[in-house]
C-alpha cells in the first residue's frame, strides 16, 4: 500500500466523527504496526530479523477489536492482516518463528471478514478476499512448546485446521472480479487446492504473491 501505517492511522483520526474510542486507537494501532513490521535485530551471520513479542500482539488485537467503522478503517485492518497475521519475512534463518513471527490464520480471517462486512464499497475488496482464502489454507504450526507457551498467536495456529473448499469458493469469486488475482485464482480454484507448506527456508518467495 501507498502509506505509511502511521500516517494512514494519522488520516484516519482526522476523518472520524466522533474521535473513535479509545482516544487515539488508530494512531496507536499504526505505531504498534511500525515496531512489529521493523527487522530491527540482527543475528551473526544471518543479517536482520524481527522477533515476535506477545504484549504488543495482546495489545494490537485488543484495539482492533473495538476499532470503529471510519473512513479508510479497511485498509488499517488489511494492513494488519498483511504485516501482521498473514506476514513473511524472507530473511535468512530458518523456521516458523523466523519467517511467520505472527501468523494467525483465525485472526487473520476475522478481520478480513469485518472488512467485507464493515464495508461492503471496500476498494482493497480483491486483495481482502485474496488473503483470506491464503489465511484458509494455511496449515497449523508445528508443535514447539515452548513457542506456545510464550506466543497466543502461535499456540492458536498450532490447533488451525485448513480449510481448502471455503477457499476456493473465494478464489472463483475473485476470477470473476477480473482484477489483479484473476488469473492465479481461476488457477487455484480448477486445481486439487492442497493445504500450503509454507516455506521456512532462507528467501523463499512469499506465497501470497499471485
Amino acid at each position: 500500500m501507498p502509506r505509511t501505517a502511521l500516517s494512514l492511522c494519522l488520516a484516519l483520526v482526522a476523518c472520524s466523527k466522533p474521535p473513535p474510542p479509545p482516544t487515539g486507537a488508530p494512531v496507536r494501532i499504526g505505531e504498534l504496526l511500525v515496531q512489529m513490521t521493523r527487522q530491527a535485530d540482527e543475528h551473526p551471520g544471518h543479517g536482520t530479523y524481527h522477533r515476535a513479542r506477545n504484549d504488543l500482539e495482546r495489545e494490537l488485537w485488543g484495539l482492533l477489536r473495538v476499532l470503529p467503522i471510519v473512513e479508510k478503517g479497511d485498509e488499517l485492518l488489511l494492513l494488519c492482516v498483511e504485516n501482521v497475521y498473514t506476514r513473511y519475512d524472507a530473511n535468512y534463518l530458518n523456521g516458523y518463528l523466523w519467517h511467520w513471527p505472527y501468523l494467525n490464520s483465525r485472526r487473520a480471517i476475522a478481520l478480513c471478514d469485518r472488512i467485507l462486512k464493515d464495508w461492503p464499497r471496500t476498494q482493497v475488496r480483491e486483495r481482502t478476499l485474496w488473503l483470506k482464502a491464503f489465511a484458509l489454507v494455511c496449515p497449523p504450526t508445528l508443535p514447539d512448546p515452548a513457542a506456545e507457551k510464550d506466543l497466543d498467536v502461535y499456540r492458536d495456529q498450532a490447533t488451525w485446521r485448513p480449510d481448502p473448499e471455503a477457499a476456493r469458493a473465494l478464489y472463483r469469486e475473485i476470477a470473476a472480479m477480473n482484477g489483479t488475482h484473476a488469473k492465479k485464482a481461476r488457477e487455484l480454484a480448477d486445481s486439487s487446492l492442497p493445504v500450503l507448506v509454507l516455506p521456512m527456508e532462507p528467501l523463499q518467495p512469499d506465497p501470497r504473491s499471485p
